[in-house]
């Protein structure tokens, strides 16, 4: 019986939660099909298929990846699309995440005649958008420039 009060109870208290919260906002870079600024793309779909039956509307923005993050710790925005699973202790991961992340290096035709991967970039000049941190996983010393999206990182080279 007591276990039987206790769902029951917990049950309630679930439903008063989601009762509370009738909205989140949702931000996000702008990747072409998956999160667009017009708000549709597969990702944002993707939430809105998750909380929207539970009466719970899904906002979006597009906003750099970097701003996206700093809005949802100082509590802006509910949501941020494509954190690296514990990125940031401030965020709260699902425990069945997914994740797809393909990088590219770009350089110009004649600058790496003998391209030999990471390691020859060291003491280069190299460029990144800002808050993907890519120097938390590359060991060398590097002369980092970051930007706000693909077409400054493309104007820079």
């Amino acid at each position: 019986m007591f276990r039987h009060l206790l769902f029951l109870a917990l049950i309630m208290l679930q439903v008063q939660l989601f009762a509370i919260e009738k909205e989140i906002f949702v931000v996000s870079e702008s990747w072409k099909n998956y999160t667009n600024k017009d708000g549709s793309g597969l990702y944002f779909d993707i939430v809105r298929l998750v909380y929207e039956p539970m009466g719970i509307k899904v906002k979006t923005k597009e906003y750099p990846y970097n701003r996206g993050s700093q809005m949802v710790e100082k509590k802006q925005a509910d949501m941020w699309l494509a954190s690296y699973i514990d990125e940031e202790d401030y965020a709260i991961y699902p425990k069945y995440h997914f994740d797809k992340d393909i990088i590219t290096a770009m350089f110009k035709k004649n600058k790496f005649k003998n391209f030999k991967g990471i390691e020859s970039l060291r003491d280069k000049n190299v460029g990144w958008i800002r808050g993907y941190s890519f120097d938390d996983y590359i060991d060398i010393p590097m002369k980092i420039h970051e930007r706000n999206n693909r077409k400054a990182c493309l104007r820079s080279l």
